[in-house]
């Protein structure tokens, strides 16, 4: 099962926000490019999308260094949580949307795995009680609120490229991704808690994690589960200041 090394975590944000940083800029973006093959699979996948609420305003109304800082503190920790630790081999596919939405695909065949993937989106609303805290104390007064959303589905994964044409990504035929990416839209706003699942996946965690969640009516996604579930250990240890 997944772990967060959340004292780790807090030293790689206060490393970010003390740094004296620039913002450089080019005229080509510089990309990492590595040669790919053509597969088709069919198979159970979870995926996690967490968007930050009202992202705009931040970027509209901030410095750009403080921009930086802001995101790369939500990035870095967010997809380490997601993609770190990851014992079982789950994590398929990495990806950042509009700049504020992190997605990870993952492997889902069994139950367990998709318990330790509802974990990684437990760690990760935790972490923004962390993360806010840290901003207020290096005298960065936005505070972030997230919106997760998480499905599971039966899909077909195609590569986008044949092999020798060095483009990596896969095209997700299903509705996981899909429907985390509604579902995360609608999270941690109107009523509606910052985690959201859809049927399957909590038909397929523990009991006591399916307790967690309540069933709601969503007026732009229908019905769906909801939580403001938190990592007790890592939260009590926040509130304690985060001593190292």
């Amino acid at each position: 099962m997944n772990r967060y090394d959340y004292q780790a975590g807090k030293k790689r944000i206060v490393q970010i926000l003390t740094e004296s940083n620039e913002i450089a800029q080019v005229e080509k973006l510089p990309k990492e490019i590595t040669d790919e093959d053509t597969n088709g699979y069919f198979s159970f996948v979870s995926a996690v999308f967490v968007d930050i609420r009202k992202s705009s305003a931040i970027f509209e109304n901030t410095n750009s260094a403080t921009v930086a800082k802001i995101l790369r503190s939500f990035t870095s920790e967010v997809i380490e949580i997601l993609t770190g630790d990851d014992n079982e081999d789950l994590v398929r596919e990495i990806g950042i949307r509009d700049g504020s939405s992190i997605y990870v695909v993952y492997t889902t065949p069994s139950k367990p795995n998709i318990q330790s993937v509802i974990e990684r989106a437990i760690s990760i609303n935790t972490y923004m009680d962390m993360l806010n805290k840290l901003l207020l104390e290096y005298e960065i007064t936005h505070q972030l609120k997230i919106g997760i959303g998480m499905a599971t589905s039966q899909e077909l994964m195609v590569k986008a490229s044949k092999k020798g044409t060095k483009v990596t990504h896969s095209l997700w035929i299903g509705k996981a991704l899909e429907d985390a990416s509604r579902y995360a839209k609608v999270a941690g706003k109107d009523g509606i808690h910052p985690i959201t699942i859809a049927n399957m996946t909590h038909a397929n965690l523990p009991i006591t994690h399916q307790e967690a969640f309540t069933f709601i009516h969503s007026k732009n996604e229908g019905y769906l589960y909801h939580c403001n579930s938190i990592h007790s250990n890592m939260y009590k240890w926040i509130k304690e200041g985060m001593p190292d």
